[in-house]
């Protein structure tokens, strides 16, 4: 990886004295309603994405799929986004990336879906689990892409990138990190919901399912109020 970033070009430090004019950018950026509201979607579908850590786990102890297949699942994440890359960066480039992050998040929703629907201890379950994590590596792309197109092609203004990426960063950091370890924490909460609620299945990755879905679908909702990026 570090030998592959040595023909990057750009980069060199920049030389003028800032005289303190850093602070004053951080603060003129916190001010900035359109990249407030880009980080406020850009959570709200973080905190949806970081119940798919515990996939391993749910496949695991819920639809009783065994240790080495667990891992190919994730092998198969990997290859629906490989596949489904291109198409998304050729929508970005047509659409937009508001647009290609709204249908992408969108479709994040429906997965949640189809984990809680997964039979156990199935013939089939291993199939179609292996079918479902390899549509969300594809559905999932869709959203990266989309998401990095729209910041660094309208959320950012060019002349104070470094600015706006060190506060996005250290939120996503922050959000990531805080979400899972909050999410952990609720589902070893859960451990002892009961196996039926208002005639209904639950386990205690059910509850996470559905905030992630309310998650997905409220990061689509504030990505519309996001300024669109000029597509191609």
């Amino acid at each position: 990886s570090v030998l592959a970033r040595f023909p990057v070009p750009g980069g060199a430090p920049v030389r003028e004295a800032t005289n303190g004019t850093h602070l004053a950018e951080l603060r003129s950026a916190l001010r900035d309603t359109n990249f407030l509201r880009y980080l406020t979607a850009m959570s709200c579908g973080l905190l949806g994405t970081v119940t798919i850590a515990f996939l391993p786990l749910y496949m695991k102890e819920q639809i009783g799929i065994t240790t080495a297949q667990v891992v190919r699942l994730d092998v198969a994440t990997t290859v629906g986004g490989f596949l489904a890359s291109y198409a998304w960066g050729w929508a970005a480039d047509r659409w937009g990336g508001r647009r290609t992050v709204i249908v992408g998040i969108l479709a994040m929703t429906f997965l949640p879906v189809c984990w809680m629907s997964l039979p156990h201890g199935s013939a089939a379950s291993y199939p179609l689990a292996l079918g479902a994590m390899t549509l969300w590596g594809a559905v999932s792309i869709g959203n990266t892409i989309g998401t990095s197109r729209l910041l660094l092609n309208s959320v950012i203004p060019r002349e104070k990138s470094t600015t706006y990426s060190a506060i996005w960063y250290a939120w996503t950091g922050l959000v990531g990190g805080t979400g899972t370890l909050a999410a952990g924490g609720a589902l070893d909460a859960l451990r002892g919901v009961p196996p039926m609620l208002f005639g209904l299945p639950m386990n205690p990755f059910t509850p996470l399912f559905l905030a992630c879905i309310l998650f997905f679908g409220a990061s689509a909702l504030l990505y519309r109020t996001v300024a669109a990026d000029t597509a191609h």
